[in-house]
């Protein structure tokens, strides 16, 4: 084996299309994320603090459902003929991406971990605040209790 082989190997899987157990290793290799199936179980969730960032179909994964900011959706879809709106989602905010074309992996990583963080930065700060703590500590439970905010509740003040 000529001894640039395996960078040349390493360089292509990086290049190559993704398929669903790529998805898979590569979402619950992000810190504190959540796998679901809360629809019915062909519909496979990734969730950050309780919120969805990217959907697929197990039973047919030649796509994903990813979050994006509004302005990158629509210049992600005037850009790539494999993104389009959202499927069955809010086309401002959602994109449908196809994974078995020509999109290149670095690509398909870039938009689902963009899309791991925009909904990461739009979760109440406590919440974030305790997802970083377990993030320093990968070998709390996955399990996280968040405190809710302290209020008084008038209707039941005596």
């Amino acid at each position: 084996m000529p001894p640039n082989a395996c960078t040349r190997e390493t360089n292509r899987k990086l290049l190559l299309i993704m398929d669903i157990s790529d998805i898979r290793e590569y979402c619950l290799s992000l810190p504190a994320v959540e796998e679901t199936t809360p629809f019915d179980e062909t519909t496979l969730v990734y969730k950050i603090g309780g919120k969805i960032f990217l959907l697929t179909d197990i039973e047919h994964p030649t796509s994903i459902n990813i979050k994006c900011e509004p302005d990158q959706a629509i210049e992600l879809r005037d850009r790539y003929d494999e993104i389009q709106p959202g499927w069955h989602m809010n086309k401002k905010y959602w994109n449908t991406v196809k994974i078995d074309g020509d999109l290149p992996a670095t690509l398909i990583r870039k938009m689902i971990r963009d899309s791991y963080e925009l909904v990461f930065r739009a979760l109440p700060k406590i919440r974030r605040e305790a997802l970083e703590r377990i993030s320093q500590h990968p070998n709390t439970s996955q399990d996280i209790d968040f405190p809710l905010p302290s209020r008084v509740d008038k209707a039941n003040v005596q």
